[in-house]
């Protein structure tokens, strides 16, 4: 713990800014597409249906499913689901574990780096990386939150 507190001050403010969607990501992609049509008159017959994560189209759930082998088959389903890591989520994690480690002690510098992506009324990834953040730190935090 006292060999990264030195760091943190550097750390916590990248991590925060990794921590923001990406321009080009899908799943952003997907979502404004849904805002787009939120703002469009609605269908008298059009009904909003939640969405449950799950096997996708054409990927086989069986248990035991595979090839003569043994292996499982690659139905060519792209494995870009929740499970899959990229840097928005390792820095939420390396975020979370910092605040494991050294607790209440890094929310004097997490706090106004949150409150200054709150704030950005322009942005909202700023925001969605500062709610993301405080659910990070939720754990080791907790007393300070």
């Amino acid at each position: 713990g006292n060999t990264l507190r030195p760091f943190v001050p550097r750390i916590v403010p990248l991590l925060l800014r990794n921590m923001r969607f990406e321009e080009w990501d899908e799943s952003v992609e997907e979502a404004e597409a849904v805002e787009e049509e939120a703002g469009r008159p609605d269908e008298a017959n059009a009904v909003l249906r939640p969405h449950v994560g799950g096997a996708r189209k054409g990927q086989n759930v069986r248990e035991g499913s595979g090839n003569a082998d043994g292996e499982a088959e690659d139905n060519n389903v792209d494995d870009d689901d929740d499970t899959t890591w990229n840097l928005r989520k390792s820095a939420a994690a390396g975020l979370d574990m910092i605040s494991t480690f050294l607790g209440d002690d890094i929310l004097p510098i997490l706090l106004p780096a949150v409150q200054a992506c709150l704030n950005n009324v322009d942005d909202w990834r700023s925001r969605e990386a500062a709610i993301l953040a405080l659910g990070a730190v939720s754990h080791g935090c907790h007393s300070g939150l």
